[in-house]
C-alpha cells in the first residue's frame, strides 16, 4: 500500500474514502447495522490513549490519517510533493494572493502548500494551517521552522468541517485536495464560509 500511495496517491486516497463510507452505511433490512468501536485519541495526558464513547464526526477518516496514511505521507513527503507540485503551483496562482493577505489552508498535510502560501503573503501576511493528521502537522511545523517562516503560520490539529473558526477573518480559503474528505460537505463549507470575509 505504501508503494501505491507513492505511485497513485489520489487514487488510493479516494478508494480508502469509499471504503470508510461503505463501512458507515447501515446494512440491508433484516441485518444488523455495524457498530463502530469507541473513538480512541492520543491527545490525552502524556500521550496516553483516551477512549471517547462519542466519537467526533469524520472519526474513521481522522483515525486513517493519523494511524495509516499520515505516517506514510511523512516518510514519502518529498517525492509526493514533487508529484503534486504543478497542481499546487496552478492553484496558488489562481488564488491571486497579495502581501498582507490572511489565508486559511484547509488540509495542509506536510506543509508544502502552507509554506508556499506563507512566502506569497509575506511578512505582513498570516496563514492558519489546519489538518486532522498530527504526524503530518509535526512535519509541516518542522519544515516551517527550517524555512524561517514559522512566524507567519499558526498550526491547528483539527477537523476543518467542524472546528470553530474566527468569523470573517480570512481573505482566502485554500486547499490542495483537503476538502474531498469531508464527512458532511454542506456543513463543512458553511463553517468555512463563515471564516471568509465578504468579497474574499
Amino acid at each position: 500500500e505504501a508503494h501505491e500511495i507513492l505511485q497513485h496517491p489520489l487514487r488510493l486516497i479516494g478508494r480508502q474514502h469509499t471504503r470508510l463510507e461503505a463501512r458507515s452505511l447501515p446494512r440491508a433490512a433484516g441485518r444488523a447495522t455495524r457498530t463502530r468501536p469507541p473513538w480512541t485519541s492520543l491527545q490525552g495526558t502524556g500521550g496516553a490513549a483516551v477512549t471517547d464513547p462519542h466519537p467526533p464526526a469524520n472519526a474513521d477518516m481522522i483515525r486513517y490519517w493519523n494511524e495509516a496514511a499520515g505516517p506514510v505521507w511523512v516518510a514519502m513527503q518529498e517525492r509526493l510533493d514533487a508529484q503534486l507540485a504543478s497542481l499546487g503551483a496552478a492553484s496558488l496562482a489562481r488564488a491571486g494572493l497579495a502581501p498582507g493577505d490572511r489565508v486559511l489552508d484547509v488540509g495542509c498535510g506536510c506543509g508544502e502548500s502552507t509554506l508556499a502560501l506563507a512566502r506569497t503573503v509575506g511578512e505582513t501576511g498570516r496563514v492558519l494551517a489546519i489538518d486532522i493528521s498530527a504526524p503530518m502537522l509535526a512535519r509541516a511545523r518542522a519544515r516551517a521552522e527550517q524555512a524561517g517562516l514559522a512566524g507567519r503560520i499558526e498550526w491547528r490539529c483539527g477537523d476543518a468541517q467542524s472546528e470553530p473558526m474566527p468569523e470573517s477573518a480570512f481573505d482566502c480559503l485554500y486547499s490542495r485536495f483537503g476538502v474531498m474528505f469531508f464527512d458532511d460537505p454542506p456543513a463543512a463549507f458553511a463553517n468555512l464560509r463563515r471564516a471568509l470575509r465578504s468579497g474574499g
